[in-house]
């Protein structure tokens, strides 16, 4: 029962058109409802179309009688407040309409409970035209989704600023990976007793011609976010193997660590891939050793042993990260097949100035031992 896309951006064209003669302020609120997939998948999308209808009846009775509500597609709606004092008003009646929302929602199927991430543009303030208002309440909505959902956010030029900035970043690690000008560094990893190294750990590094020197922090999750860890996850796996390979040859083998992000782990081929691997550089798979965070190995333990336990099948050694800081459970870490805890840093931090964290980590070790 709600206006559609192309009619809403009529009343939109006209609401403007009003506001630019009459010299008035109005503004533009996107909705997206908070996880609205698990409803039509736990329910079906019949119930999901149910949730819609009475989205659409909560809005209407949130709102004025002149303004115009649409649904623009899927989960996503929009709410066209025209004639309005101040965008101060804009994020009143966003805040309501989430009231609105927050309601348990009783279908014949159970209780569903609803939620809404909602951005706000407004005329003049942001932008002169139709097109533009759109794209700027969009960014506003996806950073209020960054802000945990359930929250409103106003569109301001920094978003803008990052959005740019983001994809500038995206365009150039594609490029950096496509080129391979990205570099894998290798740190030590040294016997505290012997001082002799041990194995080294493979970390990918990136000094671009344009950006130059992009920490970790900031292009890692961008691959994550965009898919593109895939081709650089499997372009570091190839190049540390690469070294190992020749290291190996040279005389000097070393055990090579190599980090796994969560989706090359769930990928069901990264068995095969690095069967592969091993074959094409000759290489022994005891100098392979793989990273898998503890957040992700117990995430899904019984998942993840399997994955393990066909990795371990080919001779690799597997290390658990950042332990300490994830789900650990003391159940599931017997049976996963790992050779080597690394204890998060954090603990290991003050381990000569807190006798807590020293009396923790003694007994992370303990436990490691007898755990083999």
């Amino acid at each position: 029962g709600l206006s559609n896309r192309w009619m809403f951006m009529q009343h939109f064209e006209q609401a403007l058109q009003r506001a630019r003669r009459n010299g008035r302020t109005l503004a533009l609120l996107l909705l997206d409802l908070d996880q609205f997939k698990d409803v039509n998948d736990a329910h079906g999308h019949a119930a999901g179309d149910l949730v819609l209808v009475e989205v659409a009846r909560r809005l209407r009775s949130g709102l004025r009688a002149g303004d115009v509500i649409a649904r623009l597609g899927g989960d996503e709606f929009t709410v066209l407040l025209s004639d309005i004092s101040c965008a101060e008003h804009a994020q009143e009646t966003a805040q309501k309409l989430q009231h609105h929302l927050t309601a348990p929602c009783q279908l014949a199927v159970g209780e569903v409970r609803l939620g809404a991430s909602i951005g706000i543009s407004v005329y003049p303030a942001d932008a002169p035209d139709t097109g533009t208002l759109m794209r700027y309440a969009d960014m506003a909505m996806y950073a209020a989704k960054a802000d945990g959902r359930g929250t409103t956010a106003v569109y301001c030029p920094a978003m803008s600023q990052a959005l740019m900035e983001r994809s500038q970043l995206h365009d150039r690690l594609k490029l950096a990976i496509e080129q391979q000008t990205l570099a894998v560094h290798y740190q030590p990893q040294v016997d505290v007793a012997s001082g002799a190294i041990v194995a080294v750990e493979a970390l990918v590094r990136w000094d671009d011609a344009v950006l130059g020197t992009v920490a970790p922090d900031r292009f890692i999750p961008l691959a994550v976010s965009t898919g593109l860890i895939h081709a650089l996850g499997d372009w570091v796996l190839e190049t540390a193997c690469r070294q190992a390979a020749d290291w190996a040859d040279q005389g000097t083998p070393v055990r090579m660590s190599i980090n796994l992000s969560a989706q090359q782990f769930r990928h069901a081929q990264l068995p095969v891939r690095l069967q592969q691997l091993l074959r094409q550089y000759d290489l022994p798979a005891h100098l392979i050793e793989l990273e898998v965070t503890e957040t992700e190995a117990m995430t899904e333990p019984e998942a993840a042993c399997e994955v393990l336990q066909r990795l371990r099948a080919l001779g690799l050694s597997i290390a658990l990260d950042d332990f300490g800081t994830g789900y650990s459970s003391l159940s599931y870490l017997r049976l996963l097949p790992v050779s080597r805890l690394k204890i998060d840093r954090e603990f290991i931090r003050q381990v000569l100035h807190n006798d807590s964290d020293a009396v923790l980590v003694r007994a992370v070790i303990a436990m490691a031992h007898t755990l083999g």
